[in-house]
């Protein structure tokens, strides 16, 4: 049987894009965790704020940061470790040196590649002339 939020299209079942096949429960308790973390967290509410930055709505940016949040609570569950709020903080000061340090890296490199080619052929020296 379907549900309210299934469409039938010729012979399967398919359901809404906001219906997914997640759990809901687990889904809310997430998004809810998400809401107080902005508040109250100042790592979650500087992602929040740079996700409001990037122009997303205040929902939107919320989803990131609960997407965020599973994303830990899932490498904890995956790596047995307790919570170390510490672990959290390096890894971000990690990642703002790494997109420090390629942004450094691919502004020398448009430079680079951005200098016209010295070229020895008859033809280019004539155009110089």
């Amino acid at each position: 049987m379907a549900t309210s939020k299934s469409v039938r299209i010729a012979t399967s079942w398919i359901r809404d894009a906001d219906g997914g096949d997640c759990n809901h429960r687990l889904k809310r308790a997430f998004y809810l965790a998400a809401r107080a973390a902005v508040l109250h967290d100042p790592i979650a509410k500087a992602y929040h704020q740079n996700c409001k930055s990037r122009g997303l709505s205040y929902v939107e940016a919320l989803k990131r940061v609960a997407r965020r949040m599973s994303d830990v609570v899932y490498a904890l569950l995956k790596s047995g470790k307790a919570y170390d709020r510490s672990i959290i903080e390096h890894a971000i000061e990690r990642r703002r040196e790494q997109a420090a340090h390629g942004a450094r890296s691919h502004a020398k490199q448009s430079l680079v590649h951005s200098r016209p080619r010295k070229s020895n052929s008859p033809l280019s020296q004539q155009q110089v002339m």
